[in-house]
């Protein structure tokens, strides 16, 4: 694969396996999956996931045209490209080895969708990755099955073959250099310094979260949980 527009950032194994969730998420029904899965990536800092996640669904980490404003501070533009749950393939066949990008689910049945991220490791393994409810999924059929419990459809094609894929491309395609650059260009110009999201917070300040805090926890494996 010599060039694609498929938005990626490098994904070390090692960092999804040490991630924990973000202490300010809420305990029950968490809604910051935006903020969560761009803090795995290196696209938020741990300080600006919790502002986000202190919002839950109302912060703007849960808008596709958000990151599409985002990533584009690169100098490039991007969109967002609408898949089949079906056609995941295409993009794990736009991963470069040892890359991770952000994807937003939506089943027509159901008022909310879901960002996850999905990797590909130095040996070519695809991984489902939901930082927000734990989960690392590698093997197809639980995949299958974590998405159908999330949306409450049934694992085959009527149910999970509904589910529409959000996934972001830029109108230039890059090489691993070129995305490679991207990543600590994007880094240096777009995150958030502690400073900056703590002027936000004065100046907009956090509701208080219902449910609480919970306990931190690390990624697990062939786990279920419902996606929100």
């Amino acid at each position: 694969m010599a060039a694609t527009t498929l938005f990626q950032v490098p994904l070390a194994m090692v960092d999804v396996f040490n991630a924990s969730d973000i202490p300010s998420q809420r305990a029950i029904n968490p809604g910051n999956c935006g903020a969560a899965s761009g803090l795995l990536l290196g696209l938020v800092t741990p300080k600006h996931a919790e502002y986000l996640s202190a919002f839950d669904r109302s912060a703007q980490s849960a808008w596709l045209h958000h990151w599409e404003h985002q990533l584009s501070k690169d100098g490039n533009q991007y969109s967002t490209v609408t898949l089949k749950f079906k056609d995941m393939s295409i993009i794990a066949t736009d991963l470069f080895l040892g890359c991770g990008t952000i994807v937003g689910m939506h089943h027509p049945h159901s008022t909310t969708g879901h960002f996850v991220v999905i990797a590909k490791d130095m040996n070519g393994r695809i991984a489902f990755i939901d930082l927000q409810n734990g989960k690392l999924l590698t093997e197809g059929a639980d995949i299958i099955n974590y998405v159908a419990d999330g949306f409450q459809v049934s694992n085959t094609n009527d149910g999970v073959g509904l589910v529409d894929l959000y996934a972001f491309k830029r109108n230039v395609a890059a090489d691993l250099p070129g995305v490679l650059y991207f990543f600590y260009l994007y880094r240096s110009r777009a995150l958030l310094t502690n400073d900056q999201v703590a002027e936000m917070a004065r100046n907009n300040p956090v509701p208080s979260v219902p449910g609480g805090r919970r306990r931190r926890k690390r990624l697990t494996a062939r786990a279920r949980s419902r996606l929100s």
